[in-house]
């Protein structure tokens, strides 16, 4: 039983980050409503910086993605419906997607279709990772021009971040 430990701290780290609250140190819970939305609430772009904006209804899943993609320098909004993905259509585009299909209320393909319908973000890269396997969800999604499509069954979060760290490089 030594691997308790080891275990018992990497999902604290997981669960929890560390932060500062009113200038003293601590352990804080990592999802917030500031995390629901996006982890840049005004959506502005730094200059210079690319973005990915990540719809996903999983909190785990997101803060993974969003940490993952935030160690290498790339800026992320973030968006846990299909409705709060939506209303970044209004704003420049990002530089690529991470998408899920199944989303409460509006659907990722509903997503997808808003998005290349969109003059801005027709041309956007999305990588689609979803629960959906079939070969009808697959082969629709590709129809609809995505770059790549996982499913999170068989996903590494690595090979996703590899993959958009592609795109955007």
């Amino acid at each position: 039983m030594w691997w308790y430990a080891p275990t018992a701290i990497i999902v604290f780290q997981l669960v929890w980050g560390y932060t500062e609250v009113k200038g003293a140190r601590c352990y804080a819970p990592i999802f917030s409503s500031y995390d629901m939305m996006t982890s840049n609430p005004k959506g502005d772009v730094s200059p210079g910086k690319k973005t990915v904006l990540i719809v996903e209804d999983d909190q785990f899943l997101l803060r993974l993605y969003r940490v993952q993609i935030e160690k290498l320098g790339i800026d992320t909004w973030t968006a846990t419906d299909g409705e709060k993905a939506l209303l970044f259509l209004a704003k420049e585009p990002p530089h690529a997607i991470i998408l899920d299909l199944m989303l409460p209320g509006i659907s990722g393909f509903d997503v997808l279709s808003s998005v290349r319908e969109n003059k801005q973000w027709k041309d956007v890269p999305v990588f689609i990772v979803s629960n959906l396997g079939q070969k009808q969800d697959i082969e629709r999604a590709k129809a609809m021009g995505v770059k790549e499509y996982t499913v999170k069954a068989d996903m590494k979060l690595a090979d996703i971040i590899a993959r958009v760290a592609k795109y955007l490089a």
